[in-house]
């Protein structure tokens, strides 16, 4: 009965937190100097760390629906990845943009691995640091409001967008013109609107 009980508020705090710290690497990046590489060495085995420790306690109160909220998180991440990539591939195969909607996440390889040219390594590193993004976020989504409705994980995309609008300047010298503003928020909707579907089936509480 207690590992079908809901989990205690501090603990989906916690996992809220845990699953930010990629979020916090770049807020502390843009605004407090910290370079990335650091906070990503950093914060990635510390999410790991919590979240694993999370996962094994099995005397933890609502253990069972805190771990539903993880994965279905996710899933429902790696969906809104998904769409949000390819909407973003779409229009750029379109032409309808004059700059590459990717260029920002090889960026973050060059940043986190202090290198000034691109590689195959830098590439995949950057890739790697936006699909933890994606997922991590929408596990913060899932684990504050379990299942959800799609018009809040609509709101929460555009939250991300928001902080997207604060830091990018400042952290990769992006100029923010209507083009890039405009695929950002539809690329944004999407991961949303992809999250919020996803995660009303794949979370039960």
């Amino acid at each position: 009965m207690e590992e079908n009980s809901s989990p205690k508020t501090w603990l989906l705090a916690v996992g809220v937190i845990t699953a930010s710290l990629s979020g916090v690497a770049l807020l502390l990046h843009a605004f407090a100097g910290v370079h990335l590489a650091f906070t990503v060495i950093v914060m990635t085995p510390l999410t790991v760390v919590l979240l694993a420790a999370m996962i094994a306690g099995r005397r933890i109160q609502g253990r069972e629906v805190f771990l539903q909220r993880v994965w279905g998180g996710a899933f429902a991440g790696l969906m809104g990845l998904i769409a949000y990539d390819v909407i973003r591939w779409l229009i750029m195969l379109s032409g309808m943009v004059p700059f590459n909607p990717f260029r920002a996440i090889e960026v973050f390889g060059l940043l986190i691995l202090k290198s000034d040219v691109d590689t195959p390594l830098t590439k995949t590193v950057g890739w790697l640091f936006h699909t933890w993004n994606g997922l991590t976020f929408a596990i913060m989504f899932t684990l504050a409001f379990g299942r959800g409705k799609i018009w809040q994980a609509v709101v929460w995309s555009l939250v991300l967008e928001a902080a997207m609008i604060v830091t990018y300047p400042s952290m990769l010298r992006v100029k923010l013109d209507w083009p890039f503003l405009s695929i950002s928020i539809i690329g944004h909707i999407a991961y949303g609107l992809a999250l919020g579907y996803t995660a009303r089936g794949a979370v039960k509480r």
